[in-house]
Order: structure tokens, then C-alpha cells, then sequence
């Protein structure tokens, strides 16, 4: 199977650190997460824990906050 290197990983943080990355509360961070738009964004890790994908976050968020 050829890549053509255009392959890599995504790169999953915890909420957390977006929320301080673009200034913003947790809680806010939070109910931004819950709308169905960020789901493809949104990674379930264990019973409690979710993790963000980064790049994902960013495309949706100046989609959808233009």
C-alpha cells in the first residue's frame, strides 16, 4: 500500500490545555464540545475522560464561528 507521505497521527490533547491555548473556561470549552458539530473532534478515553483533536478543533471552530 502506498502513503505517498501524506500519512500521520492525530494529535489528541485534553481539554485543558485548548482551553488555555485560546483563552477560554473550561466550562464554556465544555459546552462548546457537547454541540453535535465538534463530535468528529471529540475522542471518548475510559469511562470519564475525553481528549480533543487538535487540528480537527480548530477547522470546525472557524467553520463554525466565522
Amino acid at each position: 500500500m502506498q502513503t505517498l507521505g501524506l500519512r500521520s497521527r492525530r494529535n489528541f490533547i485534553k481539554p485543558a490545555k485548548i482551553a488555555k491555548q485560546y483563552d477560554i473556561g473550561k466550562t464554556k470549552l465544555y459546552e462548546m464540545l457537547k454541540n453535535p458539530v465538534f463530535s468528529e473532534a471529540v475522542i471518548k478515553v475510559g469511562e470519564d475522560s475525553i481528549r480533543v483533536d487538535q487540528d480537527k478543533f480548530y477547522e470546525v471552530l472557524t467553520q463554525y464561528y466565522r
